[in-house]
């Protein structure tokens, strides 16, 4: 099953776009590898025909030519020429024929395969099917293709937490349905608009009886799509859980990276207050004496 098209902007279903498969298109490794052979087979004798054909008419002009030119002034060559395109001629109208027919033959092979690729495509049901249903049975299906585009567009979807749930088959089998009751319906309304006695009280209660089971399977769709809408909405809470945990992480680390600097500082002042600046007062205590001695020689 697949749902091509839905769109869900102000519920409502745009049946032309929506087609339900009842299987996966299978693909034979064998056809596709048949069919890509007879398609080169069919490239290959195209060309090579339309060459052949091409030498033997642009051959044919030639040599018509050159004996209408060499007819009357050399007879023996314009002979010779004539005689070596018709022996050529038949060889080459031989393998244009054969050439023809292999690849006519391939034309046909891809023509058969087509038509089996065509015969494995699975059935389907399209959208303008589901609109000619009745009202009550066409609304139950259009709640149906919501329900499915809303699970198909939920975060837990595209994360592949449901991968292994065919939607496709749920939803064949829903589409089977609704189909059956509208015939249904559809029968009993002709019936009842000819011939009244040909119904029976069974016939009403069958197509209530499908119209209910329609109901509780579109029930059910709704119920899972309004399970996976608050599994997105936990999973989007927990990521912004995970997201405020990271950056409290991130908090505390800088906070313990300004705590160890802090404590690192307090223990480089410490080291350096313990002990006098003696480097720092001796040379300024060198440099006042020699500035004085020197003052002193010069008053000398």
């Amino acid at each position: 099953m697949t749902v091509e098209k839905a769109t869900t902007e102000q519920r409502e279903v745009h049946w032309g776009t929506v087609v339900l498969h009842q299987s996966e298109p299978r693909r034979s490794p064998l056809v596709h590898g048949v069919g890509s052979a007879l398609g080169v087979v069919t490239g290959v004798g195209a060309i090579s025909a339309a060459v052949i054909a091409l030498m033997l008419v642009v051959g044919g002009l030639g040599v018509a030519m050159l004996h209408l030119v060499w007819g009357t002034v050399d007879p023996a060559r314009s002979e010779k020429v004539v005689g070596d395109f018709l022996d050529v001629a038949p060889e080459a109208g031989t393998t244009l024929l054969v050439t023809l027919l292999l690849t006519g033959g391939a034309i046909g092979g891809l023509h058969l395969l087509g038509r089996c690729s065509r015969r494995r495509q699975p059935a389907r049901i399209t959208g303008g099917q589901l609109a000619q249903a009745p009202d009550e049975l066409r609304q139950l299906m259009s709640d149906a293709v919501l329900a499915v585009e809303e699970i198909k567009g939920s975060r837990a979807f595209r994360d592949g937490m449901f991968t292994d749930l065919d939607l496709r088959a749920a939803m064949w089998d829903l589409g089977t349905r609704v189909l059956a009751a509208a015939e249904l319906h559809e029968a009993i309304t002709a019936a009842a608009g000819t011939d009244r006695e040909v119904l029976s009280p069974a016939d009403h209660q069958a197509y209530a009886r499908a119209r209910t089971q329609i109901e509780q399977a579109v029930q059910a769709l709704r119920d899972a799509a309004d399970t996976v809408v608050d599994l997105d909405s936990e999973l989007a809470a927990a990521e912004d859980a995970a997201r405020a945990d990271d950056e409290r992480g991130r908090l505390l680390a800088e906070s313990s990276t300004r705590v160890d600097r802090l404590a690192h500082a307090h223990s480089a002042v410490a080291a350096t207050i313990s002990t006098p600046a003696t480097a720092v007062t001796d040379l300024t205590e060198a440099i006042s004496t020699r500035a004085h001695a020197y003052r002193e020689l010069r008053r000398l």
